[in-house]
């Protein structure tokens, strides 16, 4: 009997977290479908202070109303994005996630390190 609550408990826990990736992935691809990377209030609302602050550190630009980010960080880059596309969004372990998109001809993927916080989405950390 004992075993039997263990492994419905198991499963119970099973289903939260699978039902936590699938959320996460829908986040993840509704930011990067409708480029809501590149809004500032998104940024801070959905990023931690650590993340904002090499965003911050990574933009090369003068900026006259600062902060200012370097959200090209999230996608490949190009200037003139004729084509977008995000192909892919998956788990890969330890709160990171991998999408895969293709900007214009170029098919490229990022790494982003999440956690979830009072149902919302917080994005830690973003690598190439």
């Amino acid at each position: 009997m004992k075993l039997r609550r263990i492994s419905l408990l198991l499963f119970l826990c099973s289903l939260l977290y699978a039902g936590e990736h699938d959320n996460v992935v829908k986040f993840l691809r509704d930011m990067m479908e409708h480029s809501k990377f590149e809004n500032y209030d998104f940024l801070n609302a959905h990023c931690s202070g650590d993340l904002l602050k090499k965003l911050e550190a990574d933009y090369d630009y003068e900026c006259e109303d600062g902060p200012c980010y370097a959200v090209w960080k999230f996608r490949e880059g190009a200037s003139d994005v004729l084509k977008w596309k995000v192909m892919e969004v998956k788990p890969i372990g330890d709160g990171w996630y991998l999408y895969t998109f293709q900007e214009n001809d170029v098919v490229s993927s990022r790494r982003v390190h999440v956690r979830v916080e009072n149902d919302s989405v917080i994005l830690l950390d973003l690598k190439p």
